[in-house]
């Protein structure tokens, strides 16, 4: 199978097929899938007149999402097969962020459906309005940083770049000092990454960013891309938090810009506790949904649970049978997990930590433990397992 790397002049084709059906996942724009070139290889080919898109690393290769332009066992069989042309450990074979609607066509061909993580959904009016008591904590910080600020909100520029990549060195730095959790910090370090990637790229892709300014410096951040006519996506939002209510500032100012869609995305929880509660505070859910992203594995029961209202899930498929869930949580830092001589050991980013999902050693060792949990990057958007595997 010969695939093509990905480029910008590729988009008009992808994004007509990300088009034939409405999507309620992130991932589903040609934005989320292209920013993360500076962690992954990204090829295409159209296959049986599907459109399957791979990215491939140093790790392994695996499908950001399921064959666009309908599924069918030929098609699927074919990408399995590329693969596990590739992948020496045959669990790196899957298929990411499976939408619900797509489910019964895996349930019908034996595949085992994983939960992952959720992309949450907000009203862009609500949003936009604050009205109400349930929005008054987040309209009282907007109104404290109008009052005690002289600020500018703006459309991003190019000459921009330099002072927004300082903000977020020096927000990510003031969130390591919150919270030292290895993935954690490692998810922000590669998301720098996609930033600058897309920043640099932004003038190709269909993307709207916006800043902040005080005192002449910028002191917040936002951007983001349409998934639908009907949709939003914000994947990135910092501020320097010593401005009391910039950050609801600054959503709320974009909120009133994006009107003409009636809701916006505002990304999956990475499966971490402080980003699900700042979600679920800005969505105004009473509860955590049940409803996830998740992953399946051919000859094996599907499993998935029900949807609630606010949230969409997505779901994703594997190639090889994993028995059993475990609840331990891997360091990030080399492979020790393999014994076998002459093997060399991998120093793996965050990135690819969190899209190992339940292995073994890639030289096929399985006495022990390599990396088993899966959390996610939180700017890409695309749920993944919160929950580790195990052999």
């Amino acid at each position: 199978m010969h695939l093509q790397p990905l480029t910008p002049n590729d988009k008009t084709k992808i994004v007509r097929y990300l088009q034939k059906k409405p999507h309620s996942l992130a991932s589903y724009a040609f934005e989320s899938i292209f920013i993360w070139r500076p962690h992954f290889k990204i090829l295409w080919q159209t296959i049986n007149k599907k459109l399957c898109i791979f990215y491939k690393d140093s790790v392994g290769c695996f499908m950001i999402l399921p064959p666009l332009g309908g599924l069918d066992a030929k098609t699927v069989g074919s990408c399995f097969d590329h693969m596990g042309g590739i992948n020496c450990n045959k669990e790196l074979s899957r298929i990411e962020n499976i939408e619900e609607d797509e489910l019964g066509f895996f349930k019908k061909n034996d595949f085992r459906v994983y939960e992952k993580s959720k992309d949450y959904i907000v009203r862009t009016q609500e949003m936009a309005d604050l009205e109400g008591d349930r929005f008054r904590h987040k309209r009282n910080l907007v109104n404290f940083f109008n009052k005690n600020n002289v600020s500018v909100f703006r459309a991003y520029k190019d000459r921009d770049m330099a002072q927004v990549l300082e903000l977020y060195n020096s927000w990510m730095n003031g969130r390591k000092d919150k919270n030292s959790d290895s993935i954690y910090t490692g998810m922000m370090e590669d998301s720098r990454k996609a930033l600058c990637a897309f920043l640099k790229s932004r003038k190709k892709l269909n993307v709207e960013a916006r800043v902040v300014e005080c005192g002449g410096r910028i002191s917040a951040f936002t951007s983001g891309f349409p998934v639908s006519r009907k949709l939003f996506c914000i994947n990135f939002e910092f501020s320097d938090l010593s401005f009391k209510g910039i950050a609801q500032f600054i959503f709320n100012a974009f909120a009133k810009e994006l009107a003409k869609y009636p809701e916006i995305n505002i990304m999956d929880d990475s499966g971490i506790d402080n980003i699900r509660n700042t979600k679920l505070a800005q969505a105004r859910l009473s509860r955590p949904p049940a409803a996830k992203p998740s992953a399946a594995l051919p000859g094996m029961t599907l499993r998935m649970v029900a949807q609630r209202a606010r949230l969409r899930s997505g779901f994703s498929a594997r190639s090889s049978a994993i028995e059993t869930l475990a609840d331990t949580k891997p360091a990030r830092t080399k492979n020790t997990a393999c014994d076998k001589p002459n093997h060399p050991h991998l120093d793996l980013s965050a990135l690819q930590i969190c899209m190992l999902e339940a292995m073994q050693c890639p030289c096929g060792a399985n006495n022990k433990e390599f990396f088993g949990t899966s959390l996610h990057c939180a700017s890409v958007g695309k749920g993944i397992m919160a929950r580790p595997l195990r052999t």
